[in-house]
């Protein structure tokens, strides 16, 4: 037998071809450093803590205004306090998904058919101008409000409530209809459904906006929620169910393969983005409600994974984000909870979570002999042990592998990940098997820290 080295930590990769890519990555993310035991490890996503409990209703989008942080719950506009405290501000009708925008004094709220505005009391907007429709964005003092068709108007200065009908343009480069407007480095993105077009505010004319020169782009944003910025890019979903970033003028496509196979075979219509910040990484999170599927992209690595709630391999529950009180907070779409990410929990509010990795194939490639038939005996996972806590004094890690591209696995052995301070102990798996292709499959349950840096495997040739 040799030992020969495997390179178990990678991005989300499951390939129409299976023997060729039937990586997995849930719930887990990559981080690199030159200078670490090995180059790259998997870390694990945050879980969730509970932070503010409603489980009475559903999350129709959350959002950071004047220092406090407000849900839409059901039909009703929760306040949420630095302690978790609910107040109740006033009633928000109907049951989809909302739009915000805030200058920190006002805060818009539109639900495609009305339009609130908030400032220590609820109101509906009624201003006859203004035309209904699902989002809104802020700039230079004034509000951005979708309209109807390929319309946009523009607030007065200052006055949310107010616009006057003059104030309207359309984004009328195609002629298509707008689907979402937003705001980025001091321009308005209007996302059409087949085009995209930049303005900025020129303080002149009526609306004060001016498009940008030459800088339309044929490609329609695919839903009204999927825009979200970091400090350099714009993200979105495209019309042609791909997920591309901005930093000025031109899309830049940001997909691989497989992720592209699966939004191809997924419902984009409804597809909500998120940007977070963790430990020194941004991500852009697609969340796809419809088909049951969330996937993060990191900015830093370009490695995309899964995020999943309980034991299946389904959606995550974040149905709104903000950064707030210190926290990353989250909604849950299920019952109008807010959650705490937090890297210290392992659960999600205190229910089982699921992480997951299944290598890349491997096969004779491995030895030098590629085609060979292989058969092994040991694989070694390099990764954090000693991990048991007062909960969970020596949590485990449950080891099967696929020798026909993951269509079957074996069954699982689950081995000891060490009780606190057992830093030393090897993690090894004993199954002698032969194979032309293996693809082996880690997950861990337990509410435990699980860091995986590598594997190693013990290998030899066996013949035809």
């Amino acid at each position: 037998m040799k030992t020969v080295p495997v390179i178990f930590v990678g991005s989300d990769n499951q390939s129409r071809s299976r023997y060729w890519g039937s990586e997995s990555t849930i719930n887990f993310y990559t981080d690199y450093q030159r200078s670490g035991r090995t180059e790259s490890a998997l870390l694990p996503w945050p879980g969730e803590k509970a932070f503010s409990a409603s489980g009475t209703g559903t999350s129709r989008g959350m959002v950071c205004h004047n220092g406090l942080v407000y849900l839409v719950e059901n039909e009703e506009l929760v306040e949420i306090s630095s302690t978790g405290t609910r107040t109740s501000r006033g009633a928000i009708r109907g049951s989809g998904r909302c739009s915000f925008a805030s200058d920190g004094t006002n805060l818009v709220i539109r639900t495609g058919a009305e339009t609130y505005l908030y400032n220590t009391t609820l109101s509906t907007i009624t201003d006859p101008d203004l035309e209904n429709a699902q989002t809104v964005a802020y700039l230079n003092n004034q509000f951005i409000y979708q309209g109807t068709g390929g319309r946009f108007g523009v607030s007065d200065a200052g006055a949310p409530a107010s616009i006057d009908g003059l104030n309207y343009a359309t984004a009328e480069t195609t002629g298509d209809s707008l689907v979402q407007v937003y705001s980025f480095k001091e321009r308005i993105y209007l996302g059409g459904s087949e085009s995209i077009e930049m303005w900025y505010n020129s303080g002149v004319g009526s609306p004060p906006f001016d498009r940008v020169q030459q800088s339309s782009i044929n490609l329609g944003v695919a839903s009204p929620f999927s825009m979200a910025n970091s400090y350099d890019y714009l993200y979105f979903v495209g019309s042609d169910k791909l997920v591309y970033r901005m930093s000025a003028y031109q899309p830049e496509l940001i997909t691989p393969s497989s992720i592209a196979k699966e939004l191809r075979q997924s419902e984009v219509f409804d597809a909500q983005g998120y940007v977070v910040k963790l430990d020194g990484q941004t991500f852009y999170i697609v969340q796809l409600p419809t088909s049951n599927k969330t996937f993060a992209v990191s900015e830093h690595t370009g490695d995309w994974i899964r995020l999943a709630t309980g034991v299946s391999a389904g959606r995550h529950l974040i149905n709104g984000y903000c950064y707030a009180f210190g926290k990353h907070l989250v909604s849950d779409y299920r019952n109008g909870n807010v959650y705490e990410w937090d890297f210290d929990t392992h659960e999600s509010n205190s229910t089982t979570l699921i992480r997951q990795r299944d290598s890349a194939p491997i096969n004779g490639m491995a030895l030098g002999v590629p085609g060979s038939r292989l058969v092994m005996n040991r694989f070694e996972l390099i990764m954090e042990t000693g991990v048991g806590n007062h909960s969970i004094p020596n949590p485990k890690v449950m080891v099967s592998g696929s020798v026909d591209g993951g269509r079957s696995w074996f069954n699982e052995d689950w081995i000891e990940l060490g009780r606190e301070g057992e830093s030393v102990k090897r993690i090894e798996w004993y199954d002698v098997r032969t194979f032309y292709d293996l693809i082996v499959r880690v997950r861990i349950s337990d509410p435990a820290f699980v860091a995986i840096h590598g594997a190693n495997i013990d290998l030899k040739t066996a013949g035809w």
